[in-house]
């Protein structure tokens, strides 16, 4: 019996007369939980319920100064709205810095039922305009020891309320208070920023570690990314460690007391003897103080700090992003002697992750354990090839324990790491054979929280998406680096090949703003004689730059010339998939004016629609980057249409209706230009494998000649080299765009492809635990290549794995998943696929199987979303056992059938 939603309003009729079924969990403030410190304020919640059709028509935000929320503060009143996402304060409410606030949300559902109010979740004011704390430094000029600095004081009578400390130790700090690390997992805090203009601070709930009576603030200071001259120059440093500090506490009473750093603090050389970011730590524990921040101790022949001198940050903002952390130390799987001269041996982890060393032993005074860590050993010798981690005489990846004898000894570095499978360790000092575990390794990344999932009946699918997943999350150091061992740079192109998937494998809203605002501020200068590319490392030219135009990487001091066009496009393509994945139209309104600044330089550059500089398909499987069929004045040509559309739909989002005219004008001139002058209807091609996905995705085809296209590009492939010869933008797009035009069948035989010249050599062969610079797909060849063995611009593929294979899509119109679209690309090939993602409105996931020649299929959408289900034309669907029809709507030629939230047990035949 075939029902059109007779079912669902059988149940609202009945919900109408019961209790309310939709309830609001999952609260946060700037996608934060509880935020200790937070600049501009914004509300997000989940929704709960047991129901399908669950859905919220208005809610109710009361934000108060104590914990019972009273809504002192702001009330929202009824606000008959479906909005889940960054609802925000009006401007004539002023929050005092510092101090710690309530919230709770009640809502209504479909049937005019109001939820109970939620638990009071809360957030603190970040006090970015309100320090009380000087910069202060040792006075030293030379190179040497890095300093601790302590600070004793009095917590007075009555009951402390709160306390929390905010530090920003520049380059990077480790906070202690009373002989204890506060966060001992915590590592090169805080995130990488331009120093100069923009430094971030750290906030700590230290209520339950202090003690009545005196207490003591300490800190240690390293490099971190302060110096890069160590490796790129001696004009890339910002100085001498500097350090600001405040401690606010709060008593029941009211009362607040604030610690500042000024010139009574004290400081001495610590045992770190030396620290940088790309060289590694050296640590003395012969040189170590005992008892250094226990409030007892006797800092008389202490030195007094002195005020900061030299480059000062000229704002601060608290780090809203999650720390860098140490997690569980593992074992090395295997270790063996190597032939060089002295206890040297080599230790094998397994896989390349971003991670420490950790050292742990039982040894004498003076004894000294070095490390180097390595990607790859030599197959010949088995000996470590740091080839791959950069400049082998700078001493890059590089960390030394020098033992106290103590007994038992445990060290990590914080303040650098290390991109690594193998570690070679030098025994200086002893003869005796180490054991297994005398060093450990700790993954270290920042703690993005993993949101995605995958798997599916095929194996090579299955290890390439693991090691897209391992590559990216290795990259993610406070910033997206290009690699984890060598360069440790943001290049902006590199982002844009792979951003998409990563934002449905992790929870990158904050770590991508923080990025952008990253870009931004390495941007907002003008200056003359500047260095721009036309081709990169080929030709070049000087010229004068514009304030807010990017420069190839940020933030930091190494900025190789001002972005190319194909890689600036990340200034336009970053904040749109934030829109896009997360539902974020804030980043759009907050970075409008240097996405439209960027779009608007292109357009001054190319000539009669055309951009003639870039980078071009970086990093090909095969091809020199002119030769692989797609030229420079191609691909650039093509972001800048990409550009143009997205600044077509974000100016109409933001009502610039101004701008709308002028983008949807030169939207139309370079679409037209690209055409006439690449487009060949012989061949229906545009040029190569990378020219035509990306022609395809941004509908340069005539509608008749999509098919066509696919079949150029698989002719290139059957005609060349039997495999893929694309580059980084044309490995993100490829598969999908396959797919999408009616050849799945060939894309999944691209990716499962074994033998020569295919990804099956990098997991058979190979056995490549992350993904390289350049993809070792033709075996000997490319084997030995001494690029960077893990460099997440190659996982762009990610996406087709995650949206064609399992099937779940965000929706432009209904963005951050609040539809999901379900619309697996099935191929003989592949039994079963399942995928999940935790979107900001709830889990979504799908899960399909081949049974019995029928498509059995189990779909999530969250409460308050609603999902478009593909159904393969000629195909009848059961739901629950039962003909269902929920509603049609099209969407880019295609029909989908509207389901509303719930879980659905789907048979296709």
């Amino acid at each position: 019996m075939k029902k059109v939603l007779a079912s669902l309003l059988l149940l609202a009729g009945l919900c109408a007369q019961a209790k309310p079924t939709v309830f609001p969990v999952s609260l946060s403030c700037n996608d934060m939980v509880n935020p200790v410190a937070v600049s501009d304020v914004s509300f997000s919640w989940k929704l709960r319920s047991d129901v399908r059709a669950a859905s919220q028509t208005a809610y109710e935000l009361w934000v108060g100064s104590t914990p019972n929320c009273g809504g002192d503060v702001w009330k929202s009143g009824k606000v008959v709205s479906d909005d889940q996402l960054d609802i925000t304060l009006p401007p004539t409410v002023t929050l005092e810095e510092g101090k710690r606030y309530f919230w709770k949300v009640r809502i209504w559902d479909g049937s005019g039922k109001v939820s109970p109010w939620t638990k009071a979740a809360s957030f603190t004011k970040s006090i970015d305009n309100s320090w009380e704390a000087d910069w202060i430094a040792t006075g030293k000029t030379e190179d040497g020891p890095f300093p601790y600095f302590r600070k004793t004081c009095l917590i007075g009578k009555g009951k402390v309320r709160r306390a929390v400390v905010y530090l920003c130790g520049l380059g990077c700090s480790q906070l202690y208070l009373n002989g204890r690390a506060v966060e001992p997992d915590r590592i090169l805090d805080p995130a990488q920023t331009d120093y100069d203009k923009k430094a971030l601070y750290s906030a700590f709930d230290v209520t339950s570690l202090l003690v009545g009576g005196k207490n003591c603030i300490g800190v240690m200071l390293g490099a971190g990314w302060y110096n890069q001259d160590k490796v790129w120059g001696g004009g890339m440093t910002y100085g001498r460690p500097i350090l600001r500090c405040q401690m606010r506490v709060e008593y029941a009473s009211g009362k607040v007391e604030t610690i500042g750093t000024d010139t009574s603090w004290k400081w001495a050389d610590g045992p770190l003897v030396s620290s940088n970011v790309y060289q590694g730590d050296e640590y003395d524990a012969t040189r170590e103080i005992d008892g250094w921040c226990e409030a007892s101790f006797d800092d008389s022949s202490w030195n007094d700090a002195v005020k900061a001198g030299g480059v000062i940050p000229v704002r601060m903002a608290a780090q809203e992003i999650p720390p860098m952390r140490a997690f569980a130390p593992q074992k090395a799987s295997a270790m063996w002697r190597s032939s060089k001269e002295g206890n040297v041996w080599i230790y094998d982890f397994g896989t390349n992750l971003t991670s420490e060393v950790v050292f742990s032993a039982s040894l004498p005074r003076g004894v000294r354990l070095q490390t180097i860590g390595s990607e790859e050993i030599d197959p010949r010798t088995r000996e470590i090839d740091v080839a791959s981690t950069g400049v082998e005489h700078v001493g890059l990846q590089k960390d030394s324990y020098t033992f106290a004898g103590r007994g038992k000894e445990t060290w990590m570095p914080v303040f650098t790491y290390h991109g690594m499978r193998y570690v070679e360790l030098t025994v200086e000092g002893s003869d005796e054979e180490p054991a297994l575990d005398w060093i450990t390794r700790a993954p270290v990344h920042t703690d993005l929280a993993t949101i995605g999932s995958f798997e599916c009946s095929d194996h090579q699918i299955n290890y390439l998406h693991d090691i897209a997943e391992r590559t990216f999350i290795n990259a993610f150091v406070g910033l997206p680096v290009d690699c984890n061992q060598r360069e440790k740079c943001g290049w902006l192109g590199d982002t844009h090949a792979y951003d998409r998937a990563a934002d449905m494998l992790f929870q990158m809203n904050n770590f991508w703003v923080k990025y952008l605002d990253d870009i931004r501020t390495t941007s907002d200068v003008s200056l003359t004689n500047t260095l721009f590319h036309k081709y990169y490392n080929n030709q070049f030219y000087f010229a004068d730059k514009e304030a807010g135009l990017p420069f190839m990487i940020a933030p930091g001091k190494r900025l190789c010339g001002v972005a190319s066009p194909d890689w600036g496009t990340a200034v336009v393509q970053l904040p749109w998939h934030l829109y896009v994945y997360y539902g974020n139209k804030r980043i759009l309104r907050d970075y409008y004016d240097m996405m439209s600044h960027w779009v608007r330089h292109i357009a001054s550059t190319a000539v009669d629609g055309i951009v003639y500089e870039g980078l071009s398909d970086w990093c090909p499987t095969f091809s020199s980057h002119e030769h692989n069929g797609t030229v420079v004045e191609f691909s650039s040509s093509a972001f800048h249409l990409l550009d143009l559309g997205i600044m077509v739909k974000t100016a109409r989002l933001l009502g610039k209706e101004e701008d709308l005219e002028w983008f949807e004008k030169q939207e139309e001139y370079v679409r037209k230009a690209i055409v006439s002058k690449f487009f060949n209807p012989l061949k229906c091609s545009f040029g190569g494998q990378t020219a035509d996905a990306m022609a395809l995705e941004l509908g340069l085809f005539p509608e008749d000649c999509r098919q066509e296209a696919t079949q150029a590009i698989m002719y290139d492939i059957n005609t060349g080299h039997k495999f893929l010869d694309v580059g980084v933008f044309g490995l993100s797009r490829i598969g999908s765009e396959l797919s999408r035009n009616g050849a799945s069948a060939q894309a999944f035989g691209l990716f499962t492809k074994k033998g020569e010249n295919s990804f099956g050599v990098m997991v058979d062969s190979l056995k490549v635990t992350t993904l390289w610079e350049i993809l070792p797909v033709q075996g000997d060849i490319y084997a030995k290549s001494h690029g960077s063995h893990n460099h997440p611009m190659q996982g762009g593929y990610e996406s087709w794995i995650l949206e064609d294979v399992a099937g779940l899509r965000p929706v432009e119109d209904n963005p951050g998943f609040k539809t999901v679209m379900f619309y697996p690309q099935h191929t003989a090939d592949l039994e079963w696929a399942k995928a999940t993602v935790d979107t900001r409105y709830g889990v979504t996931s799908t899960s399909w199987r081949k049974e019995a020649g029928k498509l059995v299929w189990d779909i999530v959408i969250p409460a308050g979303a609603d999902g478009l289900v593909h159904i393969p034309e000629g195909k009848k669907a059961t739901v629950d056992g039962e003909a269902v029809s929920f509603g049609i709507k099209s969407l880019n030629g295609e029909d989908f059938q509207v389901f509303p939230s719930g879980s659905y047990h789907i048979v296709v035949e």
